[in-house]
């Protein structure tokens, strides 16, 4: 992330007739810290990601085009699902100056991030498009959405952990009319003998492999809140358009059927215990068939008691054979 610095002073001296002599002015204020401009804007660690992932997309569409944006702007051990999990070094492991096979643009739509700063998620539309050797488009745009985590070591070093995208749909709107809306999390007091994030995601698994996706959802999403509609959760697969909210999640869960079986991988979350994320493998049917690939989450911890919500996940299917 780059930082702005004051532009220097810049110094003139202008022959006139006398004037008055004006009082010395003062020096100007130190920059207010970190926390009291927290305090001020709940939203600060929001928009800071959300320049981080803009200023990403901008990335790559320079001249060396998605392959050194991707590598710049992850961490060092991030992962890419393509359409597993593997080291973004590994996916994108063109030499320096290579013409891209492929342009990748994309937007912001929802952006979250921790309390303390070190934690969060981004996710809105994306379009591919393949280009030959020469960098003319071998087709139309393919609409997708993609789904990030992020996580900086550092305040407001935001760098990209994991990254799903799945085909879907077209969009609607051009990319760049596309508005972002951020979601400020409050820190949550530990709890003794509250449930560790890994409970929580054992028990969606659980829930899903004995009653199905739909009863699993409706246990495990947060709840939908009037005063911000249908926007606190959302759904992502293949072939279909997001769904938001968790009473239609869980419909379209119930109209797709199935006992999907879910195997974790790896959770972790942010210190301030308000997000946490989950990964891994899934075995289900789809449209009658077998199918198997690998999911993403976001969680956030809320409510009195203080308990683990699932507020967005992303399925990925592998390729069938033909």
């Amino acid at each position: 992330m780059l930082a702005c610095l004051p532009r220097p002073w810049l110094c003139a001296i202008v022959l006139l007739a006398p004037l008055p002599i004006l009082a010395q002015q003062p020096p100007a204020s130190p920059p207010p810290p970190r926390g009291a401009i927290l305090a001020e804007d709940p939203l600060a660690h929001a928009r800071e990601l959300a320049a981080a992932e803009k200023a990403f997309a901008r990335m790559a569409q320079e001249k060396g085009g998605p392959p050194p944006a991707f590598r710049a702007c992850f961490a060092v051990d991030g992962i890419i699902f393509a359409p597993g999990p593997r080291p973004v070094r590994e996916v994108y492991d063109e030499p320096e100056g290579a013409p891209p096979d492929h342009r990748l643009e994309w937007t912001p739509e929802w952006v979250m991030a921790s309390a303390d700063g070190t934690l969060g998620f981004s996710t809105g539309p994306a379009e591919l498009t393949l280009l030959d050797a020469k960098g003319t488009p071998k087709g139309a745009p393919r609409p997708n959405w993609f789904f990030s985590i992020w996580r900086a070591n550092k305040p407001g070093q935001w760098r990209v952990a994991f990254d799903m995208g799945v085909p879907t749909p077209p969009h609607g709107e051009t990319l760049g009319r596309i508005p972002c809306r951020m979601t400020a999390l409050e820190r949550v007091p530990a709890e003794a003998g509250a449930p560790a994030l890994e409970e929580a995601e054992r028990a969606l698994n659980q829930a899903a492999r004995e009653s199905g996706l739909g009863p699993a959802f409706g246990e495990w999403m947060r709840e939908d809140s009037p005063a911000a509609g249908d926007n606190r959760t959302r759904w992502y697969r293949e072939g279909a358009p997001p769904v938001d909210g968790r009473r239609g999640i869980v419909e379209a869960a119930d109209r797709e059927g199935g006992r999907p079986s879910f195997a974790t991988a790896a959770t972790g979350a942010a210190g301030s215990q308000d997000l946490g994320w989950s990964h891994g493998t899934f075995t289900g049917e789809r449209d009658g068939r077998p199918t198997r690939g690998w999911y993403l989450r976001a969680w956030i911890r809320e409510g009195q008691p203080a308990r683990w919500r699932l507020a967005a996940q992303m399925t990925k299917a592998e390729p069938r054979s033909p």
